[in-house]
């Protein structure tokens, strides 16, 4: 994928995230502390049971995992994940941006959220970058792009936040209520 392909995607995912359930955050602090996570640091070949990578393959002299031609796919396999995060950084840079894009998956490979960003190669100097996202849907699948460079992940964090959810009524309902309420207040 060339440079100017990655950046309308990045564009068109930043316009996407608005539509989403969730939140993306950049710390990942913020992740951890919405419940329990589940860490896969790259430190041997096999990966977490619940996790299945592809796109890309595990270098354990430096315990990262290694983008395949600028995409990655990550597919959970066990408990329910509602919650990803990912540590990552560029090598081998070809320019001078970086352009990333995430797309997440439910099971019916409908697209839950989007998130695309531009770098400037000054911006990458401080080192690993994280990206995460705190959803209320099971994530999947997790797809992965990088243009101008090649991608290396130093982590993945996944987990399920196992709060209860609690309806909340809607606001016809409760307006049908209040009238209710009037109408039984008039009839005394």
């Amino acid at each position: 994928m060339n440079k100017a392909t990655m950046t309308v995607m990045a564009v068109s995912a930043g316009l996407a995230t608005g539509a989403t359930a969730g939140t993306w955050v950049d710390s990942d602090n913020t992740l951890r502390t919405s419940g329990a996570v589940q860490t896969e640091e790259f430190v041997t070949t096999d990966l977490h049971p619940s996790l299945v990578g592809s796109g890309g393959y595990v270098q354990t002299q430096e315990s990262v995992w290694v983008a395949n031609a600028n995409f990655s796919s990550f597919a959970f396999t066990g408990e329910s994940t509602d919650r990803f995060g990912m540590a990552w950084k560029p090598a081998a840079l070809q320019g001078d941006q970086v352009s990333v894009v995430i797309q997440l998956r439910d099971a019916d490979q409908q697209i839950i959220a989007t998130m695309g960003k531009v770098f400037s190669v000054a911006e990458m100097q401080g080192g690993e970058m994280y990206f995460g996202y705190i959803g209320d849907t099971n994530i999947a699948d997790v797809r992965i792009w990088q243009a101008n460079g090649q991608m290396t992940l130093d982590r993945v964090d996944f987990g399920n936040r196992n709060v209860p959810i609690i309806p909340i009524p809607s606001a016809a309902g409760l307006g049908f209520l209040g009238l209710a309420g009037l109408a039984a207040r008039r009839r005394r």
